[in-house]
């Protein structure tokens, strides 16, 4: 299996005048990319350290891909931490990860060697400042020995996801994981042929910035990093993708909500606008509408996973305008995994009914770093396995997610298994309320949370609807049982880094 870094020496011979990456500041060919990122990466792997974390401190920039891409070639893992992510996130991070070295730049030299002072501590003279180790010579020779050794069951990266008890989650992801996944959503959307012109939305720690930046360099597209003043300004973000020429999306539903919100979409037209892919979050159908009506020739796919399995569990292409009053489905199994629908029991449920959804396959994670615990909680021995099946099925991720399937046989998201509550003597679904205000107008987002000690349902959300307007309009789509007891507009919705609504911030309005 060829390592990312294989696929980076490839696309640099055979493309090495392409231009791959741009940001605010600078524009790379993919032969300068290899080169940099192989002479940064040869400093670090002087260090002597193997199959270890290496931190990178640095903002969303070209210079941050190469130093994942250094990392990778010094044969040890990444995990990104942007210098603007909160200071008491970071040290959580870094109780967990204890890593052996940290990538930075001069800009930020002095808050790295605060922030990681007990680390440096450790491991002395393992800052490794990118203007100092990119200027010089690579050594082909020692990178040739690393590789040599590298297997794809090596862990690449790890990614840190929000905890429920307030420490963060390492997801721990190999090569293969990641490879397999980048193969399968090339070959569903037909990417190899290295016409991807992308926009790179999401921050480098989210699991969505691997496919940016390590699909770009397989397939020799291009990707536009988006600068982050313009996602406050909805008609210039859509003249950036358009001067850019983009012609493929991955995206959060938080983004493009907010371009239809702000009634933006008529304002600037994408004239190059093949495929735009969102995931991450549930998307809302008035707005996806709206985005179909603008662009009816542009394929719409719905990527349903989680970073646990490396991204991508399930996949649909919206077939065009929906039910507004229905959910997207989260659709079929992704061709690289499995999927199963157990009941309490760890049983197989009927078509139909509902049941948590269950993934296996390659590019299940190796479970969550330093945290045997947790790890054992959700990835679990399939109780569907038997002698003779495919080793890649003999654990299942628990995806906490409760699906069924349709007469289609597409899945259909139901709701988080904690997101399920016991009101007024009934089982309710809050993802069921919160699909049901979304199909209201002037509802722009909205979030339904459950307040235990007085039993009451509470919808927050944002737009020109009056709350009692909504209470009333909500009663004719709703049960009685299910109609929230209060309703609070909210000039904005609180977003968490990864652009999702805030759930936990929305908890201390309940």
């Amino acid at each position: 299996m060829q390592f990312v870094t294989d696929q980076m020496d490839l696309t640099a011979r055979t493309h090495p005048d392409q231009i791959g990456f741009t940001d605010e500041h600078r524009e790379i060919t993919f032969s300068c990319l290899a080169e940099e990122s192989r002479r940064l990466g040869t400093g670090i792997a002087r260090l002597g350290e193997r199959r270890q974390p290496v931190c990178i401190f640095m903002k969303k920039s070209i210079e941050c891909i190469e130093a994942m891409l250094a990392v990778i070639y010094s044969g040890n893992f990444y995990t990104v931490i942007d210098v603007d992510m909160p200071e008491s996130r970071i040290r959580k991070i870094l109780e967990v990860l204890e890593p052996a070295a940290v990538v930075t730049t001069k800009a930020f030299e002095d808050q790295a060697k605060e922030i990681f002072r007990e680390i440096l501590e450790i491991h002395p003279g393992n800052l490794i400042l990118y203007e100092d180790a990119v200027r010089m010579q690579q050594d082909p020779e020692l990178l040739s020995a690393i590789r040599a050794q590298q297997q794809d069951s090596d862990t690449m990266f790890v990614l840190f996801t929000s905890g429920s008890t307030g420490v963060p989650k390492g997801v721990i992801i190999s090569h293969r994981a990641e490879l397999c996944h980048l193969a399968w959503i090339a070959r569903a959307y037909g990417l190899d042929d290295g016409h991807m012109v992308l926009a790179s939305q999401v921050p480098m720690y989210f699991i969505m910035a691997a496919f940016d930046v390590f699909e770009t360099i397989r397939t020799g597209g291009q990707c536009h990093l988006i600068p982050d003043k313009l996602f406050s300004f909805p008609v210039l973000l859509l003249q950036f993708l358009k001067e850019r020429r983009i012609n493929t999306l991955y995206i959060v539903p938080s983004v493009l909500c907010m371009i239809a919100n702000f009634r933006a979409l008529p304002e600037v037209h994408l004239d190059h606008l093949k495929l735009v892919i969102f995931g991450g979050e549930v998307m809302p159908v008035k707005q996806l509408n709206q985005w179909i009506r603008e662009y009816p020739d542009t394929l719409f796919a719905d990527l349903y996973g989680a970073t646990e399995v490396a991204d991508t569990l399930t996949w649909y292409n919206v077939p065009g305008i929906l039910d507004e009053n229905e959910t997207i489905p989260i659709g079929k199994c992704a061709g690289h995994m499995g999927i199963l629908i157990l009941d309490e029991d760890l049983k197989e449920v009927p078509d139909g009914e509902v049941g948590e959804l269950c993934a296996t396959g390659p590019s299940l994670a190796d479970g969550y770093y330093h945290d045997p615990e947790r790890t054992a909680q959700v990835f679990t021995p399939n109780p569907l396995y038997q002698e003779g099946d495919s080793e890649d099925t003999k654990r299942i991720y628990h995806m906490g997610d409760l699906v069924r399937k349709d007469e289609n046989g597409d899945l259909i998201y139901i709701g988080r298994k904690d997101f399920q509550i016991k009101h007024m003597g009934h089982r309710i679904e809050l993802g069921e309320i919160e699909t049901a205000a979304g199909s209201l107008e002037g509802i722009d987002r909205n979030c339904c949370l459950h307040q235990k000690e007085t039993d009451q349902i509470v919808l927050f959300y944002t737009g020109d609807a009056e709350e009692e307007d909504t209470v009333i309009r909500l009663r004719d789509l709703l049960p009685d049982y299910m109609v929230p007891t209060r309703v609070e507009k909210l000039e904005q919705m609180p977003l968490n880094l990864n652009g999702k609504i805030d759930r936990a911030l929305l908890k201390g309005y309940l």
